[in-house]
């Protein structure tokens, strides 16, 4: 049995949803005194899992979350981290460049695994292993939490007051135990750290940069490169989407020095490449080797990179 809830905006309150949630797919009596004794969930808290999960209609390329969150909640706490890692690799796709129009997206957890190598790409040699272990660290759990609720773009789909709350909420239960984890999860969610803030800016420049890639990979797929009078070289697409929701949000010195060089880089790529509509090859357009370059260069010239902290 399900129920759909075609008439129900996107967004809108539990008041507003007139049907009642079905048994069999809110949490059981047990299920909600665990996460009240051990995780501290409140009404509300589980209220809002059950509304969310209620209308996988609106977004079926999201997971079940209830389902998740009781699958979860089933697991030995020692056991979730993995089960999470696999959940990410296997299940879990990267929903903005879905929604960009891309066929094969990368999942969440290469991307997370590409963020911890740009770690050590990225770092100046005078970088300590501490500092990079903490940014590594906080690149693995940042996106931790999509793991059970799927990777809702910002502002899309569902309020960004409830996404935030949503993964909170996932976190405690992938983290319960785990309190080095944890920490860092709330950490990055905070920024109000260095550390956090210098994350949460190579992650931001890691989706600028893979967009480049996708553009290079399906030249010819309207949605994701479109050629006119904007744009580099007459070219406008995916990158320049990602960017307009990034650059403002990018925040470090370091970040803005990478979005300036991978803007040349996209600006010098577009222009060498001079692609026209049907005749764009695979690979005409940037891949991550000409940007890797250009860091590389830096890093040699002046054995360190702007805006660090060590």
């Amino acid at each position: 049995m399900s129920v759909l809830y075609s008439h129900v905006p996107i967004g809108a309150p539990a008041n507003e949803i007139a049907a009642p949630l079905p048994a069999e797919k809110g949490f059981t009596a047990e299920e909600k005194t665990y996460l009240d004794q051990n995780l501290r969930f409140t009404d509300d808290d589980i209220a809002l899992v059950e509304r969310i999960g209620q209308r996988q209609d609106y977004f079926p390329r999201c997971p079940d979350i209830i389902t998740n969150f009781q699958r979860y909640i089933a697991l030995a706490p020692e056991d979730r981290m993995n089960a999470a890692l696999a959940d990410l690799h296997e299940k879990t796709l990267r929903t903005g460049y879905i929604i960009e129009g891309l066929p094969k997206p990368e999942s969440v957890f290469e991307h997370s695994m590409r963020l911890q190598a740009r770690v050590d790409h990225y770092a100046p040699a005078a970088a300590s292993e501490t500092f990079k272990a903490h940014l590594k660290l906080l690149a693995e759990v940042h996106d931790l939490p999509e793991a059970l609720i799927g990777d809702f773009p910002p502002n899309q789909i569902i309020a960004s007051s409830d996404k935030k709350q949503l993964e909170g909420l996932a976190a405690r239960l992938i983290f319960v135990g785990d309190a080095e984890r944890y920490a860092a999860y709330q950490e990055y969610e905070a920024k109000s750290t260095f550390s956090a803030q210098l994350m949460s800016d190579i992650d931001k420049i890691d989706a600028l940069e893979m967009a480049l890639v996708y553009e290079g990979r399906y030249p010819d797929n309207q949605h994701i490169v479109r050629y006119n009078d904007s744009g580099s070289n007459g070219i406008t697409g995916m990158y320049e989407t990602f960017k307009a929701n990034s650059v403002e949000r990018i925040k470090t010195d370091f970040g803005k020095y990478l979005l300036k060089e991978l803007d040349k880089s996209a600006e010098q790529i577009r222009a060498s490449a001079a692609p026209k509509q049907g005749d764009a090859s695979p690979d005409s357009l940037p891949t991550s080797g000409y940007f890797s370059a250009l860091i590389e260069n830096q890093k040699n010239a002046n054995n360190g990179m702007p805006g660090w902290a060590m």
